[in-house]
C-alpha cells in the first residue's frame, strides 16, 4: 500500500514536470519557398502556428530559404506572404509623399499627425524587385492554407514550401 502510494507520487511529480516543461520539446522548420515553375519567393514571411497556438514567423531570404526557429513540436500550420517590394506598389501605386520645387520629398521633412518625423522607408533592392511575382492570397492565413507540418523535436524539420 504504502508503496503504492509512492508509485502514485512519482508519478504525480512527472506529469506535473510534463506539463510545465511541455511533453515535446522543440525544434525547428526550414526549407525554401518557390513557385510551382521552380522560380523562388525573394521575399516576404513565414508564418507558423505551432502546437500551442502561438505564432512564430521568419523572413523569407532572397535564395527562398526560411527557418523558424524554436517551434514547439507538433502539428504546424504554415502561412505565406510575399508583398510587393516596389516602391510604386503601395497607396494607389504612389510612391511616397509629395516631391517640393526643390527635389526633397516632403515625407522625410514633414511631422507626422502626432508631432513625429514622417519618413520614407528605404527602397527595396533593385533585385527585389524585378524577381518579385504575386502568390495566391489563399497562403497568407496559416489556418486556411493548407500547408501543415510536424515540428520534430531537437532537430531541424525540413519542409519545402511550393506555392501558385
Amino acid at each position: 500500500m504504502v508503496r503504492s502510494i509512492r508509485l502514485a507520487g512519482v508519478g504525480l511529480l512527472v506529469c506535473a514536470a510534463i506539463s510545465t516543461v511541455g511533453c515535446g520539446g522543440r525544434g525547428s522548420v526550414s526549407g525554401t519557398v518557390k513557385h510551382k515553375n521552380g522560380k523562388p519567393v525573394m521575399s516576404g514571411i513565414v508564418n507558423l502556428i505551432a502546437s500551442d497556438n502561438m505564432p512564430y514567423s521568419t523572413t523569407i531570404n532572397r535564395d527562398g530559404s526560411y527557418t523558424v526557429l524554436d517551434v514547439p513540436a507538433g502539428p504546424a500550420k504554415i502561412g505565406v506572404i510575399s508583398p510587393n517590394p516596389s516602391p510604386n506598389a503601395g497607396a494607389g501605386g504612389r510612391a511616397g509623399g509629395r516631391t517640393r520645387a526643390s527635389g526633397q520629398n516632403t515625407l522625410a521633412k514633414d511631422k507626422g499627425a502626432r508631432g513625429g518625423t514622417a519618413t520614407t522607408p528605404p527602397p527595396a533592392p533593385e533585385e527585389l524587385v524585378k524577381g518579385w511575382f504575386p502568390i495566391k492570397d489563399s497562403y497568407a492565413d496559416p489556418q486556411a492554407s493548407g500547408l501543415e507540418v510536424t515540428v520534430q523535436s531537437g532537430s531541424q524539420t525540413p519542409y519545402n514550401i511550393e506555392v501558385e
